[in-house]
C-alpha cells in the first residue's frame, strides 16, 4: 500500500534525483558530470530549488552512490 503523503513525496523525489545522477554518469563519455548542469536540469524538471536539490544530492553521497566535488563541480561515481 502506497501513502501518499509528505514522506512519501520526499521519498520519491530523493529517489527521482539519485536515479537522474546515476543515469547521467551511466551515459557520459566521462567518468564525471557536471554538478552545476545536474542542478539545471533537475530545477527544470522537478521545479525544485538549488537548495533542495543539493540536500537529496547528499543524500545519495551519503549512501554511496556517488561523490560530488564542488570545486571542480564534478559528480562522479563512487568507486567500489
Amino acid at each position: 500500500m502506497t501513502r501518499n503523503d509528505g514522506v512519501e513525496i520526499r521519498r520519491q523525489r530523493i529517489q527521482m534525483v539519485n536515479q537522474k545522477v546515476v543515469g547521467s554518469l551511466n551515459i557520459s563519455k566521462e567518468k564525471w558530470i557536471s554538478l552545476k548542469k545536474i542542478i539545471a536540469d533537475l530545477q527544470y524538471e522537478m521545479g525544485l530549488t538549488p537548495k533542495r536539490i543539493m540536500e537529496y544530492l547528499l543524500i545519495g553521497v551519503e549512501r554511496g552512490i556517488f561523490v560530488i566535488d564542488e570545486r571542480n563541480d564534478q559528480i562522479k561515481k563512487a568507486e567500489s
